[in-house]
């Protein structure tokens, strides 16, 4: 009988876990983390989770099955801290971090956000990952909601800080899997027009090969959509003007918004009216 390898086994499990409707069986992780009783047993679960995110995450390719899997390592990382306390959790383990960072999505990030605020209350790993804290937790979410870097902003991160807490969330599993409902519709609807197209930039007067558009969506929303597959984000228009669109990525938490004028001049603002971005036409 073939013997299956350490991997292939993760990957069926995972394979395994979402059920035949695409949902994510979160009671189910629910009933197997709360019986995990023995320090060795929560150790080992959070090993577990690593090398998920280690050997199946990061080898998947498909945006699709990326974002799905990345929100069921955030939710099996968020019951483990919701049953067993923030306290078992390995002050040097990288995973916290790693399911936070690896996730894309900025509606999941500022939901798991919580947890990473509690962790930093102790020594560890969290105050040195990707630089000194908070500054590599609030590049993730900046980059996902906005796709806007604020790095060695240091200026600007108390206020950021602020915004962060006044958007915890209560019910974290419940909010995640919403995310991940959300994900499915998003990903299901077709693109009516296209507003403009435009090359990205995270940094002031800096720009890439990569492009993006705001499109008007099936379900008449508009959408902020990328050229390498990621998940096109919700913008809600939060402004009151015929002659231009004032458009905000739906959960962002700082206010920022993007201001489309005469069809074609679109700039990133902040919420005291800061031109953060202008960007160009493509």
């Amino acid at each position: 009988m073939r013997t299956l390898s350490p991997i292939r086994l993760i990957v069926l499990f995972v394979i395994w876990s979402f059920n035949s409707n695409g949902q994510i069986p979160w009671e189910l992780y629910q009933k197997l983390i709360e019986n995990k009783k023995t320090e060795s047993e929560i150790e080992k679960y959070w090993n577990e989770l690593h090398r998920l995110d280690q050997m199946v995450l990061l080898n998947e390719s498909n945006p699709i099955s990326y974002d799905s899997l990345s929100i069921d390592n955030l939710i099996k990382s968020c019951l483990m801290i919701e049953s067993h306390g923030i306290e078992k959790v390995d002050p040097n383990s990288p995973v916290p971090m790693l399911n936070f960072s690896h996730c894309n999505l900025g509606k999941a990030n500022l939901i798991y956000w919580k947890y990473l605020r509690d962790l930093s209350q102790q020594d560890g790993i969290i105050h040195y990952f990707g630089g000194e804290f908070p500054a590599y937790e609030l590049e993730v979410i900046a980059l996902h909601f906005y796709n806007y870097s604020v790095l060695n902003q240091d200026s600007i991160y108390p206020k950021l800080l602020t915004q962060l807490d006044d958007h915890i969330s209560a019910t974290p599993i419940e909010d995640l899997v919403q995310v991940f409902e959300e994900l499915k519709k998003i990903r299901g609807l077709k693109s009516k027009k296209v507003i403009g197209t435009w090359q990205e930039s995270s940094f002031k007067d800096t720009y890439t090969k990569n492009t993006f558009k705001i499109c008007l969506k099936s379900d008449k929303n508009y959408y902020l959509e990328f050229n390498d597959n990621r998940c096109p984000i919700r913008l809600v228009n939060v402004g009151n003007s015929k002659d231009s669109l004032e458009l905000q990525p739906d959960g962002a938490p700082f206010g920022w918004y993007f201001s489309l004028t005469n069809k074609t001049n679109l700039s990133l603002v902040s919420d005291s009216g800061e031109i953060l971005l202008t960007y160009k036409l493509q």
